[in-house]
Protein backbone atom coordinates (compact mmCIF):
# COMPACT_ATOMS: atom_id res chain seq x y z
CA UNK A 1 0.00 0.00 0.00
CA UNK A 2 1.09 3.35 -0.84
CA UNK A 3 1.12 5.59 2.09
CA UNK A 4 2.27 9.27 0.48
CA UNK A 5 4.12 10.76 -1.74
CA UNK A 6 5.37 14.11 -1.32
CA UNK A 7 7.59 16.29 -4.51
CA UNK A 8 10.99 17.94 -3.21
CA UNK A 9 10.39 20.94 -5.58
CA UNK A 10 13.39 20.19 -7.49
CA UNK A 11 13.97 18.91 -11.35
CA UNK A 12 16.55 16.10 -12.30
CA UNK A 13 16.44 17.09 -15.86
CA UNK A 14 15.60 14.11 -18.13
CA UNK A 15 14.78 11.85 -14.95
CA UNK A 16 11.65 14.21 -13.75
CA UNK A 17 10.41 15.85 -10.61
CA UNK A 18 12.42 14.04 -7.63
CA UNK A 19 9.40 12.61 -5.43
CA UNK A 20 9.17 10.99 -2.01
CA UNK A 21 7.18 7.63 -1.54
CA UNK A 22 6.10 5.71 1.52
CA UNK A 23 5.06 2.18 0.66
CA UNK A 24 3.54 -0.39 3.60
CA UNK A 25 5.34 -3.86 4.18
CA UNK A 26 4.49 -6.80 6.13
CA UNK A 27 7.39 -6.89 8.86
CA UNK A 28 7.75 -10.10 7.66
CA UNK A 29 9.10 -9.59 4.41
CA UNK A 30 11.56 -6.72 5.17
CA UNK A 31 14.54 -9.37 5.90
CA UNK A 32 14.50 -9.93 1.99
CA UNK A 33 14.35 -6.48 1.01
CA UNK A 34 17.33 -5.96 3.20
CA UNK A 35 18.89 -9.44 2.49
CA UNK A 36 21.77 -10.69 3.97
CA UNK A 37 24.40 -8.31 5.71
CA UNK A 38 22.39 -5.60 3.77
CA UNK A 39 23.41 -6.49 0.05
CA UNK A 40 20.17 -6.56 -1.42
CA UNK A 41 19.09 -2.60 -0.16
CA UNK A 42 22.14 -1.88 -1.66
CA UNK A 43 22.47 -3.42 -4.37
CA UNK A 44 18.45 -2.40 -4.87
CA UNK A 45 20.17 1.71 -4.47
CA UNK A 46 22.58 1.49 -7.07
CA UNK A 47 20.32 -0.02 -9.61
CA UNK A 48 17.67 1.82 -9.09
CA UNK A 49 19.73 5.43 -7.88
CA UNK A 50 17.33 5.92 -4.94
CA UNK A 51 17.47 6.83 -1.72
CA UNK A 52 15.49 3.61 0.33
CA UNK A 53 14.89 4.13 4.25
CA UNK A 54 12.89 1.47 6.25
CA UNK A 55 11.65 2.15 9.37
CA UNK A 56 12.85 0.26 12.64
CA UNK A 57 9.38 -0.06 14.32
CA UNK A 58 6.01 -1.56 12.78
CA UNK A 59 3.14 1.01 12.46
CA UNK A 60 1.02 1.39 15.10
CA UNK A 61 -1.78 -1.46 15.72
CA UNK A 62 -0.37 -3.19 12.41
CA UNK A 63 2.39 -5.77 11.63
CA UNK A 64 3.88 -3.58 8.94
CA UNK A 65 6.67 -1.32 8.31
CA UNK A 66 7.27 1.94 6.19
CA UNK A 67 9.50 1.80 3.07
CA UNK A 68 10.67 5.65 2.07
CA UNK A 69 12.11 6.04 -1.64
CA UNK A 70 13.59 9.11 -2.45
CA UNK A 71 14.61 9.91 -6.02
CA UNK A 72 13.84 11.28 -9.77
CA UNK A 73 10.35 9.79 -10.61
CA UNK A 74 11.80 6.96 -13.17
CA UNK A 75 14.22 5.82 -10.64
CA UNK A 76 11.60 5.45 -8.07
CA UNK A 77 9.15 3.46 -10.59
CA UNK A 78 11.71 1.27 -10.64
CA UNK A 79 12.63 0.82 -7.65
CA UNK A 80 8.94 -0.20 -7.26
CA UNK A 81 9.12 -2.83 -9.53
CA UNK A 82 12.04 -4.68 -8.09
CA UNK A 83 10.52 -4.18 -4.54
CA UNK A 84 7.15 -6.05 -5.63
CA UNK A 85 9.32 -8.96 -7.26
CA UNK A 86 10.73 -9.35 -3.70
CA UNK A 87 7.27 -8.95 -2.40
CA UNK A 88 5.84 -11.42 -5.19
CA UNK A 89 9.04 -14.19 -4.66
CA UNK A 90 8.47 -13.74 -0.50
CA UNK A 91 5.08 -13.77 0.71
CA UNK A 92 3.92 -12.67 4.05
CA UNK A 93 4.30 -15.00 7.22
CA UNK A 94 2.49 -15.23 9.81
CA UNK A 95 -0.15 -13.18 10.45
CA UNK A 96 -0.30 -10.15 9.16
CA UNK A 97 -2.15 -6.83 10.20
CA UNK A 98 -2.30 -4.14 7.84
CA UNK A 99 -1.83 -0.64 9.08
CA UNK A 100 -5.39 1.29 9.33
CA UNK A 101 -5.64 5.05 9.36
CA UNK A 102 -8.42 6.88 11.38
CA UNK A 103 -10.85 8.22 9.49
CA UNK A 104 -10.63 11.68 11.68
CA UNK A 105 -6.46 11.61 10.20
CA UNK A 106 -7.46 11.33 6.94
CA UNK A 107 -9.81 14.37 6.44
CA UNK A 108 -6.89 16.47 7.98
CA UNK A 109 -4.40 15.05 5.92
CA UNK A 110 -5.73 13.34 2.67
CA UNK A 111 -3.64 11.24 1.47
CA UNK A 112 -0.85 11.25 3.90
CA UNK A 113 0.13 9.85 6.92
CA UNK A 114 2.85 11.51 9.11
CA UNK A 115 4.44 8.71 11.51
CA UNK A 116 6.80 9.68 14.16
CA UNK A 117 8.94 6.92 15.30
Amino acid sequence: AVVSTQSTGENSSEQGEDVRLEILFPNSITGAVIGTKGETIKELRTKTNTQILISHEVLFGSTDRSICVSGASTDIRECVRYLAAILHENPAKGNHVPFRVNSHIQMQRPGRIIHQG
